[in-house]
């Protein structure tokens, strides 16, 4: 096959591109390595052969997606084309795609829009515009949003307070960015304004007021910045705006920011607004802890939130018997953070998490941590537990993520025998690079040359990392390297760190019965499924007559959808008169929360299980982010298949 240099010609009309289509491109482009057919099948749900059909459509007129005997890739030298690619505008073709179109232009217009106008400018009939109408109402619902779609004839319009606008209009960008977020670049498109020039702008002004945010932050100020400079423009201005004090540091900054715009931009920003943007500087506001330790904590911080904390991490151990009690760190860092999301709270300022979907899938147990520790923060606060926002439990999982790894990760670390016959400096360098790269998951306990390797016990070490073959001296695992780490030798070993203590979950299968699997077509939504799954579990008498409520309620606090099509579904409370896994394999990939899920795996766990249960939730997480290991799941045709692919290890198939 002849390749062109896909930088140096015109490679094909962008405009002819459907959404999927551009979707495969970033998915392959952000994987930087070849990815199978059947694995893009899986993710957009779609067969191999439309894959195949798209990838033609795609290279059309130049190739971009090449092919070998391992997949599918797009080599490096393609950047600038692909660039093009992503930035390019489609024209909605899927519901889906026309939906969020309304919505945007609904957000970022005043004047009713007409349905004739609106199916002539994107080329489909009224009829079809009347449907996406219906879907966006429901939509909105789904977001639990505040607006409401008004329909009167042919004119639509939205219904609700600007910052709820506002606020689902920063959303939308969120979820199109996707991965891109703090990207500035990326918005561009979506503003008539310089973005850099805005980030100058706001940065100046917190430097010379001297206040602190997030770097995330920044992104996000300057994103709801750009959003009320086009708002104000067309005379969208916030009304019953929550007040802050004239005379308050957040205040003095919003003001600071608004002047500088006013003459850079020509926008003028009134009172209301200016206060608008102070509680966002609220909500992005963090305070420095490295020089505060307890005694600070107690002179500068009411009583009441340290006394809150301290008894909340004492519940923490009896439910989940883990230790957090003597970490005096994360005592002042969470009580820090609590008063400032209680402040949040009072300012309706609630704060966004990128970092959502990696702490649910990397650290699930730290993140029913925070789910159990916000709930119980609410109840002793005597805030309403429905409102809980998602993205503040991620920050609580950061402080108990930080403090795990602080405390208890030389327990996880995998204790390695090296085995380097080809002389000092050769084992060093193998040492070396062990150490930089994984300093915080290998152990190195001894070098070991090959005439004593024999000395090695299998209680000092978990692991042989071996230069060479050895034959079969020891019932230790052995895993042979290269003397220099080549890629392959780094993703093996990151495999062994990822399932290293999931060797010690031999009774898993016990908990899969077939009375408890199902093969179905798909679900309505998380909440049917949730409904099908407890009641048989009730019928069965494993659970009380409550569970499906308690599922329901911890559904509600934060989405149990993982990505990588699964979801783990589970009470808020252990509350099961019996430990099982009921399991849910769908034939069409429904939506659950923000995720796509083909796989249900909902837990109903008995009382005084919960080490059991962190065993058993840490090896599936550590499944579930192996897309060939979820892929080998979903394609399950049985109980016993299932049961076969769930309770191996995903490194089994061979290093």
């Amino acid at each position: 096959m002849r390749h062109y240099d896909p930088i140096k010609r015109e490679v094909f009309n962008l405009t002819n591109l459907i959404n999927r289509q551009k979707e495969i491109i970033k998915y392959i482009w952000n994987k930087r390595k070849t990815v199978t057919g059947k694995e893009l099948a899986l993710f957009f749900s779609v067969t191999a052969r439309t894959i195949r059909m798209d990838i033609k459509m795609i290279n059309v007129n130049n190739t971009i997606i090449y092919a070998n005997n391992k997949g599918y890739y797009i080599p490096q030298s393609a950047e600038k084309v692909i660039k093009k690619v992503l930035h390019s505008v489609n024209m909605p073709i899927e519901q889906c795609d026309r939906v969020n179109y309304l919505l945007k232009k609904l957000l970022m217009f005043k004047n009713k829009l007409d349905v004739f106008e609106v199916a002539d400018e994107i080329h489909v009939s009224e009829v079809t515009i009347e449907k996406d109408l219906k879907a966006l109402s429901s939509l909105l619902c789904k977001k639990n949003s505040q607006l409401i779609l008004r329909k009167k004839a042919n004119k639509f319009h939205l219904l609700g307070e600007e910052k709820d606008k506002r606020f689902l209009f920063s959303k939308l960008l969120h979820e199109e960015l996707k991965e891109n977020f703090l990207d500035l670049k990326r918005y561009e498109a979506y503003f008539p304004y310089d973005l850099m020039k805005l980030k100058y702008i706001i940065i100046s002004a917190l430097d010379r007021n001297k206040y602190q945010i997030r770097d995330i932050g920044i992104i996000n100020l300057i994103i709801h910045m750009a959003i009320a400079m086009e708002r104000i423009e067309k005379n969208n201005i916030l009304q019953n705006c929550v007040l802050i004090e004239s005379n308050s540091a957040e205040y003095r900054v919003a003001t600071d920011i608004c002047n500088n715009i006013k003459k850079e931009f020509d926008i003028d920003f009134p009172k209301e607004e200016i206060a608008y943007i102070g509680i966002l500087l609220i909500e992005k506001r963090v305070l420095r802890i490295d020089n505060i330790n307890k005694i600070e904590l107690y002179k500068n911080f009411p009583i009441e939130y340290i006394k809150i904390m301290e008894s909340i991490i004492l519940d923490t151990y009896e439910e989940f018997g883990i230790n957090f009690i003597d970490d005096e760190e994360l005592i002042v860092g969470l009580t820090i953070h609590m008063k400032l999301m209680h402040e949040r709270l009072e300012k309706k300022a609630p704060m966004r998490n990128i970092l959502l979907g990696d702490l649910k899938l990397e650290y699930p147990i730290i993140f029913e941590i925070a789910v159990f520790v916000c709930k119980k923060f609410y109840e002793k606060m005597d805030l309403e537990i429905e409102e809980i926002e998602e993205s503040e439990i991620g920050f609580i999982a950061l402080h108990f993520g930080a403090s795990y790894e602080r405390n208890f990760n030389m327990d996880k670390m995998l204790k390695v025998a090296l085995v380097c016959p080809t002389g000092y400096t050769a084992s060093n360098i193998l040492l070396h690079k062990i150490n930089r790269l994984y300093a915080d998951s290998i152990k190195v306990v001894e070098i070991y040359s090959i005439a004593n390797v024999e000395k090695i016990e299998k209680k000092q070490v978990d692991y042989i990392f071996t230069t060479v073959k050895l034959g079969h001296f020891t019932d230790i695992p052995i895993l042979v390297l290269s003397a220099f780490l080549t890629e392959k030798d780094m993703k093996n070993i990151d495999r062994l760190i990822k399932h290293q203590l999931l060797i010690k979950c031999p009774t898993m299968e016990k908990y899969f019965i077939p009375q408890f699997f199902y093969l179905k077509d798909t679900f309505e939504n998380e909440f049917e499924a949730i409904s099908f799954m407890a009641e048989k579990l009730q019928e069965a008498k494993i659970v009380p007559a409550n569970y499906k409520a308690l599922v329901i309620e911890r559904e509600l606090i934060a989405s149990t959808s993982f990505g990588n099509l699964v979801a783990l579904p589970h009470a808020v409370e252990l509350n099961a008169f019996q430990t099982v896994f009921s399991v849910a394999i769908l034939k069409k990939p429904m939506r659950w929360g923000t995720h796509k899920v083909q796989l249900i795996l909902m837990s109903a766990v008995k009382r005084g299980e919960r080490k059991m249960l962190n065993e058993l939730i840490n090896h599936i997480a550590a499944i579930l982010d192996d897309s060939k290991a979820v892929n080998n799941l979903v394609m399950s045709s049985n109980f016993d298949s299932f049961k076969h692919n769930i309770t191996r290890l995903p490194y089994e198939d061979g290093m």
